[in-house]
């Protein structure tokens, strides 16, 4: 089931994303080296008020539909429509449930897309039909009993293949007289839409110098059979030099076997692929697949899904015009080679395009005003030394940012990033703040493949789901949590050690999380949980009943993680009801000058894990308090260096990897070993950074830097003092 889901997934990634409609996009306000865009409103009319849309999808939990579901929902909500989404989980029987409960309530519309068991569900779709309900299917190549489809024309894609393979025939052999080169055809008849793929393949005999000379049929071209395949087309036609496969695996394969059979002429061959993995997607661009030489795959964007799919839905519960059947574009990604040693370089782009979406105003807005001006200092620092040199180009190019303030939404930073991607070409994201908003973020910036450096997350979960442009250079979940009990053991003595733990978290993932790993170290280091609440992610939860609770067990150690005015709120009444842990984590909420500037005595001996501080002995740091003085009248912020630090990082991936390709920028980071503001930085295989996790404590209304030794500004202070004698 697991497998069938993963597919489903990545189906309607392929499919769904790239269905182009008409958009309304932010406008933008360009200066040197920043672009603030304000979004604009989609205008949406018509009146539909009360009717209903069911929409089904085949996981709840991917980031991506929940945007794309998210998107169409909020469009809708200005109609009067209310959007009911359903995920299956990958469950056949769920699935064919919900669209049942769907007909059961009466709604005017129904979105049934990837379905898991497309027999089953046809089924049900008819029923639906018969109660009057318009149903439309993504992705579906047959009408069947849908009123409207989302498809990809399998006969156009073969054909895109053709053309490929006889441009890049007529570049390779351009004395070649008509119908001199040979060419073979990996396909199969056996499947209707591999079928109209495989037709469109062999249209290569149109090609002026093509001679197609033999077609292979395998129903299931894997790289071992497209191996035995090529071997025995050149036993049987010796002199083929081009052969196009129905699929990446396939193409993969068939590639390997020419590598064999003409060593020391690969320049003479190529094979061409009607699909492209997000691997070789990356090495074509660069000429990297041997003689691997190009794929078709399909293109577009999300918003672009999102206005579609509301249009032709619109369309179809009002009565109005809408079509049957809408097919996604395609896009190619083939082999440019780059220009032979001493040929001019190619003209530099005005720019380096970065892109963020940041939160500058909701609940994690605190956050986001300390984020995004470490990267302007950072844009700004760069640019005045010249730029970033790019060898590509033979010169440095200045650094430009774009942001959205995506106002803690994460729908709306799916939203903002997507923008970003299509409308700014953008190099590299720079994440925004919480781990929330990067959980949806980093998702979008794994589909469109552009590297993503973010700070202020300490959710380790995201960098388990094997993305491969997403990195970190933050403290994670799992260091944090070793972290708090090794640092009390090596500066308390054993007996008196605070080892009654509460933990305050909430309910979100991260809060589970944390919560979690801070009950394991706890146990392993010799500290008891006593007591453990969560609440939901709100900035004025009531945390009286926990706090009665965690002073009656006894509790020396309070470890949470609330934002602000969540945390301010909670050791205000802590205060009220004397209760005072003898040492706090308080990750988030005292982060920010606002905790010092409202909380008075209360707020001070509060220790937290925020990824730096200004004092640390590193390269850099002083010119960036300097500057940062200068701009607010105080010291860099605590997560001002870690994310001028993501600048300098991305600064070095494109500067080591030569180019602005997003792939090789991707692979020059991961293997990137670089000094930054917040020391050395180096990167594991899932993204997660190797840097210093340092513990800072509020001391008399200042932040101090406390642990490691070789750091810090100023002694630890423990056990803190009851709040009344302060």
């Amino acid at each position: 089931m697991k497998a069938k889901l993963i597919g489903l997934i990545v189906i309607v990634l392929l499919f769904g994303v790239l269905i182009v409609g008409c958009t309304t996009t932010p406008e933008a306000t360009e200066v040197p080296t920043v672009e603030q865009v304000q979004p604009t409103e989609e205008a949406v009319g018509g009146s539909l008020e009360g009717k209903k849309v069911c929409y089904l999808i085949p996981e709840s939990g991917n980031a991506f539909l929940s945007g794309l579901t998210e998107g169409v929902k909020e469009r809708f909500a200005a109609d009067g429509v209310e959007v009911l989404i359903f995920g299956a989980e990958g469950n056949a029987t769920t699935q064919y449930n919900q669209i049942e409960n769907c007909i059961s309530q009466g709604v005017a519309g129904m979105i049934v897309m990837a379905a898991i068991e497309p027999e089953g569900v046809a089924a049900a779709v008819l029923e639906a039909k018969e109660a009057g309900i318009k149903v439309m299917g993504v992705p579906v190549d047959e009408q069947g009993p849908y009123d409207a489809i989302m498809h990809t024309d399998q006969y156009e894609i073969g054909t895109t293949m053709a053309e490929m393979a006889c441009d890049w025939i007529e570049a390779t052999f351009p004395d070649a007289e008509d119908d001199s080169v040979e060419v073979a055809v990996i396909g199969t008849k056996g499947t209707e839409n591999i079928k109209r793929r495989s037709e469109g393949m062999e249209t290569i005999d149109d090609c002026a110098k093509a001679k197609l000379v033999q077609f292979v049929d395998v129903p299931e071209a894997t790289m071992t059979e497209a191996v035995s395949a090529t071997e025995n087309i050149f036993t049987a036609n010796p002199n083929v030099k081009v052969i196009l496969a129905v699929g990446d695996s396939g193409a993969q394969g068939v590639a390997e076997a020419m590598a064999a059979y003409a060593p020391d002429n690969l320049d003479e061959y190529a094979v061409f692929s009607g699909d492209v993995s997000p691997d070789t997607q990356g090495l074509l661009p660069k000429c990297e697949a041997g003689t691997y030489r190009g794929a078709v795959a399909i293109g577009g964007s999300l918003e672009d899904l999102m206005q579609s799919t509301y249009e032709i839905m619109k369309g179809m519960i009002s009565g109005g015009d809408y079509p049957t059947e809408t097919l996604d574009p395609l896009t190619t990604f083939r082999c440019e080679p780059t220009p032979s040693e001493g040929a001019a370089k190619p003209p530099a782009p005005e720019f380096i395009e970065l892109g963020s979406s940041i939160p500058l105003t909701g609940p994690f807005g605190s956050l986001g005003n300390m984020v995004l001006p470490g990267y302007e200092q950072a844009v700004a620092d760069i640019n005045a030394a010249g730029g970033v040199f790019v060898e590509e180009y033979g010169t440095k190019i200045p650094l430009r940012l774009t942001y959205y303030d995506d106002e803690s939404d994460p729908t709306k930073a799916v939203s903002r990033m997507e923008t970003l991607y299509s409308e700014q070409d953008v190099t590299a994201y720079l994440g925004g703040a919480g781990s929330s908003m990067h959980a949806a973020a980093s998702a979008v910036a794994e589909k469109n493949q552009v590297p993503y450096c973010g700070v202020a997350f300490a959710l380790y979960q995201i960098h388990q789901q094997g993305y491969k442009y997403l990195f970190s250079p933050f403290p994670k979940s799992p260091q944090q949590a070793k972290d708090t009990f090794e640092i009390l053991n090596a500066t308390i003595p054993e007996g008196e050690r605070p080892t009654k733990v509460a933990i305050f978290s909430y309910s979100d993932d991260w809060g589970k999380e944390i919560g979690d790993l801070w009950e394991q170290n706890a146990a392993e280091y010799g500290y008891e949980v006593v007591l453990r609440e969560e609440r939901p992610v709100a900035p004025d939860n009531d945390w009286s009943d926990a706090i009665l609770k965690a002073k009656a067990a006894g509790a020396e150690t309070l470890l949470t993680l609330p934002i602000f005015p969540d945390g301010s709120g909670m050791f205000k009444t802590m205060a009220e009801l004397g209760w005072t842990p003898k040492f706090s984590v308080v990750i988030r909420a005292p982060e920010g000058v606002n905790w010092g500037e409202s909380m008075g005595t209360i707020g001070d001996y509060v220790t937290i894990f925020p990824g730096w501080h200004h004092g640390v002995n590193f390269e850099g740091v002083d010119e960036l308090n300097a500057a940062y003085q200068e701009k607010f009248g105080r010291p860099a912020d605590l997560l001002t260096g870690p994310a001028y630090a993501c600048v300098q990082i991305v600064a070095a991936g494109i500067e080591a990897a030569g180019t602005l390709d997003r792939a090789a920028v991707r692979d020059a980071i991961s293997a990137i070993d670089t000094n930054t503001v917040i020391g050395p930085v180096t990167f594991n295989e899932d993204g997660t950074g190797n840097v210093l996790n340092p513990l800072i404590q509020w001391q008399n209304g200042q932040l101090e830097l406390v642990w490691p030794e070789e750091h810090a500004t100023a002694e630890f202070l423990y056990p803190a003092p009851p709040f009344e004698e302060r």
